[in-house]
């Protein structure tokens, strides 16, 4: 009795173990499977379907800071087109850095024999200058506040142009002249061309002469008291510049007749309170008035006397300006250089902002979350062909000159949205974007 008494416990436990171990069978492939399902949904801010899929194919960095590590993925459809369909999605850490650290500038002086006066001023060659090439000029006039004499303040208020413009900007020669703590941009102060202008646009002048300047492509852009420098400069010696760009400045109407020819952008804060935006509108409706067609006006309703930081920012008034040319442009016409391109695998550009029909962003405190590109309709046709025609459906986004990230697609787009999602700096991409701005030009 004993014996077939131990005979059935034992039988009882081995059955016991064996639906234990079935039980953990069955509960370990449940949970497999739970997780491949949550690993094949997209993430929340991609709810639509992924028609282009981003992965990991580029030697980018993930050991980045907490303020610049970004993910990037691409998408070409939004919620409101979600279906049932839906395609990996993997995506790619990496380290976003500025297009272009602040270069330096040689910092030089120069004596005026005519007023003796000696005026510093700092100096920008790009780099791979050659002498045998012609370089566009900017010469640059800054506001009071950067008056001085320490070779610095003038041009560290030229930071923010570097941040998103420094794929072009970079490729210019940069004067800066500075004005002393006293002084004032005038052309006569103490005489006729005795002033701390004229002794600036003689430093000008010599850089013209012992580098190699395009004469066809120099600019003239200041900001407050270098907007009002910009315009007494433009009123005098106009017809020495390709386009001039006075930022929440002030000039003398009176003069108008002297500007009509000359391509002009003129930025103001609608909210200014140091140089009220009505005298830059008394230049514009004085210019247009005597027939001046090439001038434009960016109007910041937003915006108080800092207009230059929205000027420095924007990538249209910076291929405006650099497409100007005296000898080859007299319509003033130019091209929007795109600033977000996408190339395939061939580094042929596949579409670029120029393709959109509107951009738009997601921020989040002090950083930007996500770029959605809608395409046009060529846009959405450039982005479906490029697909069918790439061998290895590779494709690389480049912000500048700057690559963030190579992506397979692994789907044919089927619409016309492309998005990128991440954390960007947005003290560095589109900034003004997020502002009221109204362009008039002269007709």
């Amino acid at each position: 009795m004993k014996s077939n008494s131990k005979k059935k416990k034992q039988q009882i436990i081995i059955l016991v173990s064996i639906i234990s171990a079935v039980v953990v069978l069955i509960t370990a492939a449940v949970g497999i499977l739970i997780l491949t399902l949550n690993n094949n949904k997209s993430p929340e801010t991609d709810a639509g379907t992924s028609s282009v899929i981003s992965e990991k194919n580029d030697n980018s960095s993930a050991a980045a800071s907490s303020e610049s590590n970004s993910s990037v993925s691409s998408s070409s459809s939004t919620p409101e087109t979600l279906d049932n369909e839906r395609a990996e999605k993997i995506t790619n850490t990496f380290t976003i850095t500025d297009e272009f650290v602040m270069p330096t500038f040689k910092k030089l002086s120069y004596s005026d024999s005519v007023s003796g006066k000696k005026i510093p001023y700092s100096l920008y060659l790009p780099e791979g200058y050659s002498a045998n090439k012609k370089y566009p000029v900017i010469f640059f006039l800054h506001g009071a506040g950067e008056r001085g004499s320490d070779h610095t303040t003038a041009t560290k208020i030229l930071e923010p142009l570097f941040e998103i413009n420094a794929d072009v900007v970079t490729k210019a020669i940069i004067v800066a002249p500075q004005c002393p703590s006293d002084g004032w941009w005038n052309f006569d102060d103490g005489g006729y061309e005795k002033g701390w202008l004229a002794a600036a646009m003689k430093v000008l002048y010599n850089v013209e002469e012992n580098y190699s300047c395009d004469k066809n492509r120099i600019y003239v852009m200041g900001l407050s008291m270098g907007g009002y420098g910009t315009w007494s400069v433009l009123q005098r010696y106009g017809d020495h510049f390709a386009a001039g760009v006075p930022i929440c400045g002030w000039g003398d109407p009176s003069q108008a007749g002297k500007m009509t020819n000359i391509p002009i952008w003129i930025y103001h804060g609608k909210l200014d309170d140091t140089v009220q935006i009505e005298r830059s509108e008394e230049m514009y409706s004085a210019i247009t008035g005597a027939g001046g067609k090439k001038i434009k006006f960016t109007r910041l309703d937003a915006t108080s006397h800092s207009a230059w930081l929205d000027a420095f920012a924007d990538r249209e008034l910076i291929s405006w300006m650099f497409a100007q040319n005296k000898s080859t442009n007299k319509s003033s016409a130019y091209t929007m250089i795109p600033y977000v391109t996408v190339v395939d695998a061939n580094g042929k550009t596949v579409f670029s902002e120029l393709d959109a029909t509107s951009i738009s962003h997601k921020n989040s405190d002090t950083f930007m979350k996500q770029f959605n590109f809608k395409l046009s309709k060529s846009g959405a046709e450039k982005l479906a062909n490029a697909y069918t025609k790439s061998g290895g459906k590779q494709f690389t986004v480049y912000f500048g000159s700057q690559k963030i990230q190579t992506f397979t697609a692994t789907k044919k787009p089927t619409d016309d949205t492309f998005i990128i999602d991440g954390v960007f700096r947005s003290s560095i991409y589109f900034p003004y974007y997020d502002k009221i701005r109204t362009v008039m030009e002269g007709k």
